[in-house]
């Protein structure tokens, strides 16, 4: 290391009076008398690496507020001391220089002082010498002391002790300490909670920085922009590792919550050099403030454990929703929310009402997508959580207890968010009569001994191809989705008969038989259907059993009495322009042949007539062959408000349709839709006899073109 001595080898040092021209001297380990009989060299300003240690132990570092003036040291006298020596001071075994400036160093025995083997020498290290270590240096010197005796330049060395001159900070420039870091669940939350804190405290880490040496110190300060708290310490344990710095719960009570906070820290080394402030982590907030100690107990209306007699709650139930009570909460913040938790599978986030408006709090329906999910038999936990800012901040210690019975054929639903078991296929309903798939048409509408009704195929198997019917199974047909909301059942369920054993064993659908009586209370539509099936699966006959159902299937149903006309007969079309025989002729089918159709009760604008045009060579009495040129639809008319008012459609069908049937009888119906359904009306067979009997057939006259009429005049112009 530089020596202080030659660090300040300057002029005034060199000329120094009292070392009589010499620029070192020797110091000799012999003498009047032996060195063990010197005392220790006290410097009362040094302080121990240790902070921590015992009473007693020896100093070794100069603190940074010493390093900027003289060290003062003391030296109890020596036995034996002679007035006449010289006691001067050593840095690393050579003396310190002595000249006018610099007699703090140096002492010659007064007879006074020799003569009290009390008395201390009082000396000192000048500054200058602590001078010559630079800022950013870290030095240690051996401090000690030498003896001159009575007329001799001999020196005898007492006793020396390491001094650590430290004027290096630790932690490197400015932006090399690295953030402090918290947990890694507060990390990624990006709050800091009250359950954060064990016992009160929260734990901070500082990594290993530059320069790190034991017994180094931290201090941590923490604010909000506006309130810093008190600075948190932590004294560094080794001088590799990260250190753990413990923050007190008090130290955030000044700081606001839901406001991002700056922690940064200092460190400072035992000398006391500060470093550099680290890099601020300013990426939390804090929910410390209104947090509940815990939260009470929710209530479960009908099955909770809270009833005096709860019920076991079922499939059906659970379908149609779970009511749970939230009680008061102290504390709430606008914007705080509620989550259910089923089993612990957590609900939706619910807004809490702000301010409460009453001593419950809120009331909270738990859907089927939610309750399934769970256990599906026996006792289920439900509790809930308050949540704040994104962030859980608090929970029921004691849940809710409920008894649940959610077996179903086919399993758990594996898609509860959708109505109907997403395992099971839909049965295909056929009309017994109609032989339309999905559909009851009026003519399904006979009685059973009529052959009316239809046919429910139901399928044995599941999405999955796994067997579904089981022998007892019981079978519900399902109209509608309407649900009863004191029994949670469907309205309209007709039972079917169950499974029997022979259905159970065969890979084949079950096919049940509908009553056509059934659907006569229904309106005509699309109708959502279904079919229900449900398992004993306990074997107790005093316990409800939940029945599974697939996805709905609307079923077209067209009820007799909802079609055009009621349950009658629609009126035939009548031509209104018809010979003395009857019939239509050439003189009737000019122009087009005249029509009337009396409309039908409850006739509506936007209902349609279709027109369907046939014939047949035949006469009135007796149907001969078709003639296909004169059969063929018309477009379709939509009846307007006056046709409704009036009742009544009046048209002409176009004259070539009569030279087309030519010599025959035509047959001309109409089908009328009413939205609901259609009907087709009969007719009356009248004869046309567009056919002379000069003639061969019944060519339609071609039309003469339109005359051409001067621009100028108006009179027409001469043919070419």
């Amino acid at each position: 290391m530089n020596k202080p001595v030659s660090a300040h080898d300057s002029e005034q040092v060199r000329k120094s009076s009292k070392t009589t021209g010499k620029r070192s001297i020797a110091i000799y380990p012999h003498g009047g008398f032996p060195a063990d009989t010197y005392n220790p060299l006290e410097v009362a300003s040094l302080i121990t690496e240790d902070p921590d240690a015992i009473p007693g132990t020896p100093g070794v570092v100069l603190p940074v507020a010493e390093q900027s003036k003289n060290l003062a040291v003391e030296v109890l006298i020596w036995e034996n001391a002679v007035a006449g020596q010289t006691i001067a001071l050593t840095l690393d075994g050579e003396l310190l220089l002595e000249d006018e400036d610099e007699n703090i160093a140096w002492h010659d025995v007064l007879p006074a002082e020799a003569a009290d083997d009390t008395f201390r020498f009082q000396l000192s290290v000048p500054v200058k010498y602590l001078d010559a270590i630079l800022p950013g240096e870290d030095e240690e010197v051996m401090l000690g002391y030498s003896v001159r005796q009575v007329g001799s330049d001999d020196w005898i060395a007492g006793p020396a002790r390491p001094v650590r001159i430290d004027k290096h900070a630790p932690g490197g420039s400015a932006g090399t300490l690295a953030k402090i870091t918290f947990s890694d669940a507060i990390e990624a939350r990006g709050y800091i909670l009250k359950s954060d804190f064990i016992s009160d405290v929260l734990e901070a880490t500082v990594q290993g920085y530059t320069d790190q040496r034991k017994y180094d110190e931290i201090a941590v300060k923490i604010t909000d922009g506006t309130n810093t708290s008190p600075p948190a310490m932590a004294k560094v344990i080794s001088s590799g590792d990260a250190t753990v710095v413990q923050l007190p719960l008090t130290a955030f009570d000044t700081l606001e919550d839901e406001v991002l906070i700056t922690t940064s820290y200092v460190v400072t080394d035992r000398p006391g050099n500060p470093s550099f402030e680290s890099v601020p982590h300013n990426t939390l907030k804090l929910l410390l403030k209104d947090i509940p100690v815990a939260l009470d107990k929710l209530e479960v209306p009908k099955f909770g454990d809270n009833e005096l007699k709860p019920r076991l709650l079922l499939d059906k139930h659970a379908r149609a929703g779970i009511l749970v009570k939230i009680p008061g909460i102290t504390g709430l913040h606008a914007n705080d929310k509620i989550v259910v938790l089923w089993n612990g599978q957590p609900s939706d986030e619910h807004k809490v009402p702000f301010p409460p408006q009453s001593v419950q709090l809120m009331k909270i329906m738990l859907l089927y997508a939610l309750t399934s999910r769970g256990p599906q038999n026996g006792p289920v936990s439900i509790g809930y959580q308050l949540w704040r800012a994104g962030t859980m901040i608090a929970e029921t210690v004691t849940p809710n207890v409920v008894n649940v019975d959610l077996q179903l054929p086919g399993g758990p639903d594996p898609d509860p968010e959708i109505p109907g078991h997403g395992k099971l296929k839909q049965a295909v309903l056929t009309g017994k009569i109609s032989g339309k798939v999905d559909e009851v048409a009026p003519e399904d509408f006979k009685s059973f001994e009529d052959g009316g009704g239809a046919t429910l195929s139901i399928p044995w198997d599941d999405s999955d191809g796994n067997r579904l019917l089981l022998e007892g199974d019981r079978l519900w047909f399902v109209l509608g989705d309407e649900i009863d909301p004191v029994t949670n059942n469907f309205k309209i369920a007709y039972p079917l008969d169950p499974v029997s054993p022979g259905e159970a064993t065969n890979d084949r659908n079950v096919e049940r038989d509908l009553d056509p009586d059934w659907l006569d209370d229904l309106p005509s539509g699309q109708v959502p259907t279904t079919y229900l099936v449900a398992r004993d699966f306990d074997a107790d006959p005093d316990t409800e059993d939940n029945p599974a159902f697939p996805r709905f299937k609307d079923v077209k149903v067209t009820l007799p009495g909802d079609l055009p006309g009621g349950g009658g007969d629609l009126d035939v079309l009548e031509f209104t322009r018809l010979n003395s025989q009857g019939a239509i002729d050439r003189t009737q089918a000019k122009n087009g042949v005249p029509y009337r159709i009396a409309l039908y009760d409850g006739a509506a604008q936007g209902h349609t007539i279709q027109i369907h045009l046939r014939a047949d060579d035949g006469m009135v009495g007796s149907e001969g062959a078709p003639i296909s040129a004169a059969t063929y639809d018309l477009p379709k008319i939509e009846l307007s408000d006056d046709n409704a008012r009036d009742k009544v459609i009046i048209g002409t069908i176009d004259e070539e349709w009569a030279y087309k049937v030519c010599f025959g009888t035509a047959t001309v119906e109409y089908t009328a839709d009413n939205k609901i359904g259609t009907k087709r009306s009969s007719h009356g067979r009248v004869f046309v006899a567009i056919r002379k009997p000069s003639e061969d057939s019944c060519p339609f006259p071609e039309k003469q073109p339109r005359a051409e009429v001067c621009r100028c005049c108006g009179q027409a112009l001469p043919r070419p």
